[in-house]
């Protein structure tokens, strides 16, 4: 007669999970503001330590399913319950209600090991925890089976686009991202990120909106805007406006030790405008300011360019008309460009 085993296992209470059949008041406001959030209206989130947002997820737990499994299980045989899916209020008593299912099964090997699963879901069927046990016939005989459940990606907030966690450095700066999953419109949030005092979550929402999430306080907030009016110097190169009313000659003034320099010139009307541009020459042991022979000048509006002779001793002044003015300037031995390197590659023989 082939032999079977009858395995009944009782209802599994968790001591830790004991405390959520009276949450506590804060705890029970944050459910509340996580499941009505969406759009950014969502302020607290359980992010801030690894153990309140196992809460949060043990009491988002709407269903579950265990089922066992065994090389030599015997898939045929009429009396086998291997599976089981249930409903319930939260976590505990999906757990239980799995638990007490009555699982039978025949193993044609009995030495060959019995694996079982437990899967717990939210209402959406994200996966919020896994559990698993390794057994075998004989130990069953002795004891119950003992699954250890681990907590999954856990969803938050709704009506989200995409959500990374930017990890700081030691001075705030952000020295890695961390993309997150977004699946149904949740932040799949992974838990051991939960309470990383380096850490932020941002989240963005379909309507735009962003909100961000210091990962050690359950408090978010919206990032401020930022307005800024900036400056820029390319290397080298000078710009000078000159108004149409402008109440006083303008100076083009340049002293460069290394770079040849360009300009951009715009008038508003015809102007006088003096060139006093100098470079920095080293000849001969001797340090001295050279001052350009000429200039080329294209004017932007209509692409001409012409070549206008510079005094060499003192500042030019020149006469332009109303427009707009790219010039370069003509040297004699300032700003030479250096010889190109020609010797050999590395320090010594290979």
């Amino acid at each position: 007669m082939k032999k079977y085993i009858k395995l009944v296992t009782s209802a599994l209470v968790f001591a830790s999970m004991l405390f959520t059949t009276s949450i506590a008041p804060s705890f029970a406001q944050e459910i509340q503001e996580v499941s009505g959030g969406g759009g950014g209206g969502a302020t607290l989130l359980p992010v801030y330590s690894q153990d309140a947002l196992r809460n949060y997820a043990l009491s988002i737990v709407t269903n579950g399913s265990r089922y066992v499994h065994s090389e030599s299980m015997d898939w045929n045989w009429s009396d086998r319950i291997t599976y089981t899916n249930v409903f319930g209020a939260y976590a505990e008593d999906v757990l239980e209600k799995l638990f007490a299912s009555e699982f039978r099964y025949r193993l044609t090997n009995p030495e060959d090991l019995i694996r079982g699963y437990v899967y717990l879901y939210d209402s959406k069927n994200n996966l919020l925890f896994f559990g698993y046990a390794e057994y075998t016939a004989e130990t069953l005989k002795k004891e119950k089976p003992q699954y250890n459940i681990w907590m999954q990606n856990v969803p938050l907030l709704s009506g989200v686009e995409s959500a990374e966690v930017l990890a700081l450095d030691e001075d705030g700066h952000t020295a890695r991202r961390y993309p997150l999953q977004v699946n149904n419109g949740q932040v799949m949030f992974q838990s051991w990120m939960a309470g990383s005092p380096n850490g932020i979550l941002v989240v963005r929402f379909t309507d735009g909106t962003v909100n961000t999430f210091n990962l050690s306080q359950p408090s978010g907030e919206t990032p401020s805007s930022t307005s800024e009016v900036a400056a820029y110097k390319v290397d080298g190169h000078y710009i000078l406006k000159i108004p149409a009313f402008a109440e006083k000659p303008a100076v083009l003034k340049i002293l460069e030790l290394w770079t040849r320099p360009t300009a951009f010139l715009e008038l508003g009307a015809k102007n006088t405008v003096t060139i006093d541009v100098m470079g920095l020459v080293q000849q001969d042991g001797k340090t001295l300011f050279e001052r350009p022979k000429s200039m080329e000048v294209m004017d932007i509006g209509s692409g001409q360019r012409w070549n206008i002779e510079l005094s060499t001793e003192q500042p030019t002044p020149l006469t332009f008309i109303a427009g707009k003015y790219r010039i370069r300037f003509n040297w004699v031995n300032f700003g030479k460009p250096n010889m190109l390197y020609t010797g050999p590659d590395g320090g010594g023989k290979g």
